[in-house]
């Protein structure tokens, strides 16, 4: 974990340091500076004991380690805020929070010590989450109710912030948490806000981020499944409509308080933009507050109208509430209004398992939901959708768009214990179906057959392994791999701010990533990790071990893809493709000079040249482009 801090700093630029603006965030960091030597002084101590506890297997140990662990984070990071931004502090983290965050270093090293939940009998606090893809330690604040008890089942509200909202973890990190009834919940259920890695739309590990927040809370709480709501205000409502579009069959509800649903993201990708992704709202249902005189409003109205019409469509589905304040604005919505969407999101639920399935995808990192998913495409260049349906006496028809290979969970619960399942596939004769949770369907030329597809020799793009480059990201561990040259370290680290941007403060907090010369990367690697293989066969050993397996040809000056060669001083290659040294893990090919931009931006491969002009680095895109579903 040391080693995951000391990346953490050394991602940030070495510039002069600033100097705060305004007199209020300089009397701030006045008393910042009287309050931090102490503090930092406990925050060294605490690591060194939180040393004895590294081997440690026990789930109330390692939750009051990584307690500790945000604490000492917490405090690290205020002297890179005085240095970098410095104004922020005119209305955050006061020097009072100093002294709670080492008393939060107490409490949590006493239950580490004792073996004890740090969180027994607190209704408040802030709960740790660490990140698959980076090991990165996120969090989300929670509130329970006053009277929370376990063995109820609660709905759980899932509230995200506004674009700015986190910045830096320094400014949601409070100290031991609490068991006040001031500070709990005030209607009865859960609370949580995740840290969705700050200012980016809630897409890419914005995302996963948010997910695995919503898991952690439901496997440690009393959390009613079928009635837990997602959204917020701005960018929490982008949120929103992301998040609901994506995973519908998480959420009974999702809202938006003038947010836009395709805002801060390539617009026209339906992996982020939910404007495209209506259809996925067939369970979920969709509160929106806009105003007539805000910048979203033309676009959310669009989106309402177009669940309406589907609901004429499919009776029954498609629930909205569009509340509209015509003397509203960004973020200021009448508050009788947001009561009266409120009252209608409480009243939502969630059913596991609907008769109408309706799903629509461009990416099968999102298969499905539900009881219906999709495991193939035919063209990946265009959405793929599926609608399946349960009419009585078990009868299911289904429907499908540019789909391959789809799978339905037919169990009895669904279908009826009486009933044999018999399913209908884009008007073909029903064929009857065991009543069985994984029942699949393939085309053979022009029909569609039952039974598990033949495997098919070489790869096919599916869940999780479908690119495109950002997809690296949002799984399973991420291991950066460089050729061991001298200056290795500082090459990865400014890939690493071209990808994402500086941890705190910026874009996406993230840590500099785990990281190793090519040499030292194990078996256990190639097992579990996702490799990002920077340079060519000359720079990297691994990437000369893989490169005649790939789909591309490394030139002495340059690549050649799809049988044209691109050549010249500084020209690349970023390129996603399934690991041939274990094709159910990626590798993401980059220069070594990687001067592209973020993830969510790249298709399945891009080549491009690197340029410096002026001080700044940036690439000049040559050619780009994403492989067909044979990863060709």
């Amino acid at each position: 974990m040391r080693r995951l801090l000391l990346l953490l700093t050394a991602v940030v630029p070495a510039v002069a340091p600033a100097q705060p603006t305004s007199p209020r965030a300089k009397a701030n960091v006045e008393a910042l500076e009287k309050v931090l030597p102490e503090a930092e002084t406990a925050a060294d101590a605490a690591e060194k004991e939180l040393a004895k506890f590294a081997a440690s297997r026990d789930e109330h140990v390692l939750a009051a380690v990584d307690g500790a662990r945000l604490r000492i984070d917490a405090i690290r990071s205020v002297r890179r805020i005085i240095a970098t931004q410095p104004d922020y502090l005119a209305y955050h983290v006061p020097a009072s929070v100093v002294s709670q965050w080492t008393a939060g270093l107490d409490h949590f090293l006493a239950a580490a010590r004792s073996g004890a939940d740090p969180f027994r009998g607190k209704t408040s606090g802030v709960r740790t989450v660490r990140s698959p893809v980076d090991g990165q330690l996120l969090f989300y604040v929670f509130r329970l109710p006053k009277g929370y008890d376990p063995a109820k089942r609660y709905p759980m509200d899932v509230a995200l912030h506004s674009g700015g909202g986190l910045t830096w973890k320094a400014g949601w990190v409070d100290g031991a948490p609490s068991d006040d009834p001031k500070k709990a919940a005030v209607d009865d259920r859960i609370w949580i806000s995740p840290c969705g890695r700050g200012n980016n739309s809630y897409a890419g590990m914005g995302e996963v981020a948010v997910m695995d927040a919503v898991r952690d809370a439901a496997r440690r709480y009393a959390v009613d499944p079928d009635r837990v709501t997602i959204g917020g205000a701005s960018m929490g409502g982008t949120g929103g409509f992301r998040l609901a579009a994506l995973h519908p069959d998480v959420f009974a509800a999702a809202h938006s308080l003038t947010g836009g649903a395709n805002y801060s993201v390539p617009v026209n990708d339906g992996r982020y933009d939910a404007t495209l992704l209506p259809d996925n709202f067939c369970n979920t249902a969709m509160c929106i507050w806009d105003a007539t005189n805000e910048g979203w409003f033309k676009q959310n109205r669009a989106f309402a109208d177009g669940l309406r019409e589907r609901a004429k469509t499919y009776p029954g589905s498609y629930p909205v509430l569009e509340l509209t304040d015509p003397k509203g604005g960004h973020g200021v919505i009448d508050k009788a209004l947001q009561a009266e969407g409120w009252e209608w999101l409480r009243k939502q639920t969630r059913d596991p398992l609907p008769k109408r399935v309706v799903y629509k995808t461009y990416n099968l990192r999102y298969d499905g939901a539900y009881w219906v998913w999709i495991e193939a495409v035919q063209d990946v260049a265009r959405p793929a959708r599926i609608e399946a349906e349960v009419g009585g006496g078990g009868k299911v028809t289904v429907k499908t768009e540019n789909v391959e290979r789809f799978r339905l969970d037919l169990s009895a619960k669904l279908i009826g214990g009486e009933s044999q399942p018999s399913v209908s596939v884009d008007g073909q004769q029903a064929v009857v179906a065991k009543p069985d949770p994984a029942v699949r369907f393939f085309r053979e030329k022009d029909r569609w057959v039952a039974g598990d597809p033949p495997r098919p020799d070489g790869l096919v793009k599916r869940y999780a392994l479908s690119g495109p480059i950002q997809d690296v990201f949002m799984g399973g561990p991420v291991l950066l791999v460089h050729g061991g040259r001298d200056g290795a370290d500082k090459t990865v680290d400014a890939a690493v701010q071209h990808l994402f941007g500086p941890g705190d403060g910026a874009r996406t907090l993230h840590t500099g990533f785990d990281r190793k010369a090519a040499a030292d990367v194990s078996t256990a690697d190639l097992k579990d990790r996702h490799l990002v293989l920077f340079g060519t066969p000359a720079e990297n050993a691994l990437v000369a071990k893989v490169a005649d397996r790939l789909p591309v040809k490394f030139l002495a000056d340059g690549v050649e893809v799809g049988g044209k060669a691109y050549r010249g001083e500084g020209v690349g290659l970023a390129m996603v493709y399934p690991n041939p040294l274990n094709p159910d893990r990626y590798v993401l090919l980059l220069p070594e000079g990687y001067a592209g931009g973020s993830p969510l931006d790249l298709p399945d491969y891009v080549v491009g040249k690197r340029v410096e002009a002026g001080g700044r680095v940036s690439q000049q895109v040559l050619a780009k482009g994403s492989f067909d579903a044979r990863w060709k």
